[in-house]
């Protein structure tokens, strides 16, 4: 369609409302005056067109008709809006080509001023529209804000055909047309479109169905299947964010969690692959995966919240921190990790509509804590730019095991969410089915999953409870008389648990003492120490590898590894 001049027509509407033209007063049948417009003689006229087809046939022909007048030696006369004219109670008309036309009744009689009535006529002709690409089947259309109860959907395109009445969208579920969208057509020329259709945010299923009509008349231009309106997540890190089937499969789909593309770490298998597909939380690096502490995660926040989610896993095992960096001179670099990834959602039109961002990586940077910490913060910051409303940020503290990642590593992997107030940090510590690298589904990545589900509870959704947040510490101090270190905890907990045993898991340093109990007083963890010699001038609580005794809160959430100067 090169060279056509374009007329612009732009539909927005609040879900489910429909929008008409305001100037297009004869779409349904105006008959015209039925009240008289002057009386002389005893005479008075009135002018309607009777009711019909408005369509021309396939060669531009419309016959219409009059209402009769009971006036002595009426006159009809029609004006068929292309500079032509006619008389006669009735009539046919031949157009010299396709178009929308507004035909003029006037109808007079000797001693009575004349009445007017007016109608749309349509001359259609073959259907031509190029309709910009519809979502995929199955695709999810985020919300772009996160208190709206509908996901904006724009229906774009040019219709290059004359003569036809309106375009619809129709957003379909269960076979119920729940919203219909209209704009008007009829320009004389090219006409660009934009629809502002929405999908109602709800774990539903819907259909979206394009069409042309004019008069009975009705042509399907496009349509798609299986369409939700939700929020966008994204997943990354090594191989515990991969979080395959190691051992044990999820329990948890859900029809109303989706992702688009592939995982795969290689860069052809990962460009090739634009389709959206309901999530599968036990495969790993392909088609549909995201992991299944990531499909606990999200089954458990459709179940609590009623929003379908888009969970995007770009998680790739054994790999240090440098390896998920931001190419910073072309961002979607797709021989990267990162560019993969944000290729992937660029393609699936939600990029700068991710809510949260999921970080479960640092066993490969093993002693490298200061490197780990920097890498992270580049990390975040570049998905700070990449990702226009993201809100939240979570970091998952590893454990000690494969790759031995350090204390103060893990350490620094509490204190990230001191260094932006977006970021917050998750304990495994409460995980006891860790092989001492990944972890079982029941006892391991079903846990981690329940608990994420409810830290976003809080952070996306707005619904605030205890304990739901893993347990920090904030300051430590020793006593000499009773031979103590008390450890002020920073969390929401409204009670704590202490396993018997943990107090292994403690070291203290400057001195030859050792921790042989754990008590709470409060919000205190207190620490029982053995005699020995030397001053105590730090605390460290190391975790654990495999099955082992933590602090927890009311719901099962564990307590960070760290370390406290005294």
């Amino acid at each position: 369609m090169r060279g056509l001049s374009l007329a612009l027509i732009v539909v927005t509407a609040a879900c489910g409302s429909s929008v008409s033209n305001p100037h297009d007063a004869g779409d349904a049948d105006v008959h015209g005056d039925d009240e008289p417009t002057d009386q002389i003689s005893g005479q008075q006229v009135t002018a309607a067109i009777v009711d019909g087809a408005r369509v021309a046939d396939a060669a531009r022909t419309i016959s219409l008709a009059a209402v009769p007048v009971d006036a002595d030696q009426p006159t009809y006369t029609w004006s068929f809006g292309d500079g032509t004219t006619a008389t006669g109670l009735s009539t046919s008309h031949t157009y010299a080509s396709h178009g929308c036309y507004n035909v003029t009744l006037t109808v007079s009689a000797p001693g009575a001023t004349s009445a007017n009535a007016a109608t749309n006529v349509y001359a259609p002709a073959d259907l031509d529209v190029d309709l910009d690409p519809l979502p995929f089947e199955h695709a999810l259309v985020p919300r772009r804000e996160p208190y709206l109860e509908f996901a904006e959907l724009p229906v774009s395109g040019t219709i290059a055909s004359p003569g036809w009445q309106t375009l619809e969208v129709q957003v379909i579920a269960d076979d119920v047309v729940v919203a219909n969208y209209t704009a008007p057509l009829c320009s004389t020329t090219a006409a660009a479109f934009v629809i502002g259709a929405a999908v109602p945010v709800a774990p539903r299923s819907h259909d979206i169905v394009v069409r042309a009509t004019v008069g009975d008349r009705v042509e399907v231009i496009a349509s798609t299947s299986d369409i939700v309106g939700g929020d966008v997540i994204v997943i990354q890190g090594q191989s515990n964010a991969v979080a395959a089937n190691y051992q044990g499969v999820t329990l948890d789909t859900d029809p109303f969690v989706r992702t688009f593309g592939s995982a795969a770490v290689d860069e052809g298998s990962s460009v090739a692959d634009n389709s959206w597909r309901v999530a599968n939380g036990n495969v790993a690096n392909g088609a549909g995966s995201i992991g299944q502490w990531g499909m606990k995660m999200a089954h458990e926040l459709v179940l609590r919240h009623e929003v379908p989610l888009a969970i995007f896993n770009g998680a790739h095992g054994g790999q240090p921190i440098g390896f998920f960096q931001r190419d910073d001179a072309n961002h979607a670099n797709t021989t990267t990790n990162y560019g993969r990834l944000l290729r992937r959602l660029g393609a699936a039109g939600v990029a700068p509509y991710v809510r949260a961002v999921l970080y479960f990586q640092g066993e490969s940077d093993s002693a490298n804590a200061v490197g780990h910490r920097d890498g992270f913060l580049a990390l975040h910051d570049d998905w700070r730019d990449d990702f226009a409303k993201l809100e939240h940020v979570f970091i998952t503290q590893v454990r000690p095991g494969c790759g031995t990642p350090s204390l103060e590593l893990r350490d620094y992997q509490r204190l990230l969410s001191r260094a932006r107030t977006n970021a917050h940090t998750m304990s495994t510590s409460a995980m006891d089915a860790h092989d001492g690298c990944h972890y079982n589904y029941t006892g391991g990545y079903e846990i981690l999953g329940e608990h994420y589900a409810l830290l976003l509870t809080r952070h996306l959704y707005g619904q605030s409870y205890p304990d739901f947040d893993a347990i920090d510490v904030e300051s430590a101090t020793y006593d000499s008389g009773t031979n103590t270190i008390r450890v002020q905890t920073r969390s929401d907990a409204s009670a704590f648990t202490v396993e018997a045993g943990m107090a292994v898991n403690f070291a203290v340093l400057g001195t030859t003492s050792t921790v042989s109990g754990v008590t709470m007083s409060g919000t205190v963890m207190v620490l029982q120490l053995t005699a020995g010699t030397g001053t105590p001038t730090e605390i460290q609580y190391n975790a654990h590898q495999g099955a082992g005794a933590t602090l927890l809160n009311a719901r099962g959430v564990g307590l960070l590894a760290f370390r406290l100067t005294l």
